[in-house]
């Protein structure tokens, strides 16, 4: 077993290099994947959405969206409704995360198209957009916000991994600023 530490600055006689995955390996320790801020989901007249400017983290790998983003969905089916998502898709492949409008499939009872999760490619949803029958027109109430929805987006929030004490006695050794915490499991 070797050991492992970073990030310094390169300097004359010790140039440092980073990989991506080294990043994201630490980041991942560190954040769940979701929405940190923003990146709600507009009307935006017609067939537009637009998607607020926001932060996300997706593996470790990190999202922004500086400015108002506009996105169009596919026209509506003439019959049947449909459910699309709008989506945050990670790439490993690709080396890309893009906000996407996931077309769903027209039908009497449609349901929102699954979300990509794999070895190469993670999605989380940050909406679901009901397009009735024959639509021209999105309403803010054909939207559904699933940003804080953690099974298929959530908040990004930190991990926290607790301290594992073996004895339900009180360490004798702890100092002001010290926290302990006595699981009566």
């Amino acid at each position: 077993m070797s050991e492992s530490y970073g990030f310094f600055d390169s300097d004359s006689n010790d140039v440092r290099q980073y990989r991506a995955d080294e990043f994201t390996e630490f980041f991942r320790n560190f954040f769940t994947s979701g929405v940190c801020s923003g990146l709600g989901i507009t009307t935006q007249g017609g067939m537009n959405i637009g998607i607020n400017t926001g932060y996300s983290v997706l593996k470790g790998y990190y999202y922004k969206n500086d400015t108002l983003l506009l996105m169009s969905l596919s026209a509506a089916d003439t019959n049947l409704p449909r459910v699309d998502r709008v989506v945050l898709r990670l790439d490993l492949v690709a080396r890309t995360i893009h906000a996407n409008i996931k077309k769903g499939a027209p039908a009497s009872n449609p349901t929102p198209p699954t979300l990509q999760r794999d070895q190469t490619v993670f999605e989380i949803s940050l909406a679901k957009i009901s397009v009735p029958a024959a639509a021209s027109n999105i309403q803010i109430a054909n939207i559904t916000d699933e940003r804080y929805n953690s099974d298929v987006c959530g908040a990004a929030g930190a991990i926290v991994r607790p301290l594992t004490v073996l004895s339900s006695a009180q360490p004798a050794n702890l100092v002001a600023g010290d926290i302990w915490i006595q699981y009566l499991g």
